[in-house]
């Protein structure tokens, strides 16, 4: 195998780590239309080269922290979508005030 596919092979495997986890940690995203879903994965996409590079500077650095590293990635990928569908009021619940009042 050859550097460049081992290195597409980790990118995928961070892209569907990253859409699992968004599934998981705000399963709201079951309410999102089509276009809300896609936006939350193009922002995660959009960060995604900052993330793999800081993933692997910081491994390079420490390799023994190359799980809590991955890990780290993919949740900061999610952590992107999330805040695109927490902006555009997906899962959010307006029927009940902010002060916890009914």
């Amino acid at each position: 195998m050859t550097p460049i596919h081992n290195m597409e092979k980790l990118g995928a495997g961070i892209a569907n780590g990253a859409l699992t986890a968004l599934v998981r940690l705000y399963p709201a995203i079951r309410e999102a239309d089509e276009a809300q879903r896609e936006r939350a994965c193009a922002a995660m996409r959009a960060k995604t080269r900052e993330v793999f590079d800081q993933m692997l500077d910081d491994t390079k650095a420490a390799p023994w922290l190359a799980t809590p590293n991955l890990q780290l990635a993919i949740l900061t990928l999610a952590q992107e979508g999330i805040k695109v569908l927490k902006a555009e009021g997906v899962g959010i619940d307006y029927t009940h005030s902010q002060t916890g009042n009914s």
